[in-house]
């Protein structure tokens, strides 16, 4: 396992509240957008704030995960995970969002875990990290067909995908006697720098531009 978890104290209970201002909101036509009380964030997200949460429009990082959200039963009814993937969440939190019409946002944290930095997405880069652009490239196939108005910010997510995998190549390293991965490498980086400038332009911390030139080098 990449990581050891446990529910924080007091879930349940917050749990019920917020879905009881979910609630709420639903009849209402008119829901409350924000609240603030004792430094926690509370959000009425619609489809469309949930959308772009998942495709990081307004530079998000690390959100497509599912242990961070609680779900309907009725999302789940005809949905399955992909088996044998890495990073199955993205298609899982990019179909829920696209069928989902009313979510609550929370800023208050209750999912804690720590990492192991001896499990599979913390090792060095092998040829099953790939998985990354496949579960991408389905993503973009739905995105195509259920929410179209976001191909274009889908496809610069797919071209962060192919910056990230590199990425991973140049920090976690990777067999350099290996010919698949040599050609892995040249192929992500020829693709990462022909979107060189639309990933600059991008809505990234400084950090992650920073390694973009790096890795463009």
């Amino acid at each position: 396992a990449d990581v050891q978890d446990y529910m924080r104290k007091g879930l349940s209970s917050k749990a019920k509240k917020i879905t009881t201002l979910y609630n709420e909101v639903q009849k209402k036509s008119k829901g409350i957008k924000r609240r603030r009380g004792n430094d926690q964030i509370i959000k009425i997200w619609d489809r469309k704030d949930c959308l772009d949460y998942i495709f990081r429009v307004n530079g998000e990082s690390g959100v497509q995960s599912v242990w961070s959200r609680l779900l309907k039963r009725s999302l789940l009814e005809d949905f399955s995970f992909i088996e044998g993937r890495m990073n199955e969440d993205i298609h899982a939190c990019y179909y829920f969002a696209a069928k989902c019409k009313k979510a609550v946002y929370t800023s208050e944290g209750f999912y804690n875990y720590f990492c192991n930095y001896n499990g599979v997405t913390m090792s060095k880069f092998t040829e099953k990290k790939m998985d990354l652009i496949y579960v991408w490239d389905l993503v973009k196939k739905l995105t195509n067909e259920w929410t179209p108005e976001y191909n274009a910010v889908c496809e610069m997510n797919c071209k962060r995908a192919r910056f990230t995998l590199l990425s991973q190549m140049y920090i976690d390293g990777y067999d350099k006697k290996n010919d698949t991965l040599k050609n892995i490498k040249r192929y992500l980086k020829k693709e990462v720098r022909d979107s060189f400038f639309e990933l600059l332009q991008w809505k990234m911390p400084l950090s992650r531009k920073i390694l973009l030139i790096m890795v463009c080098i």
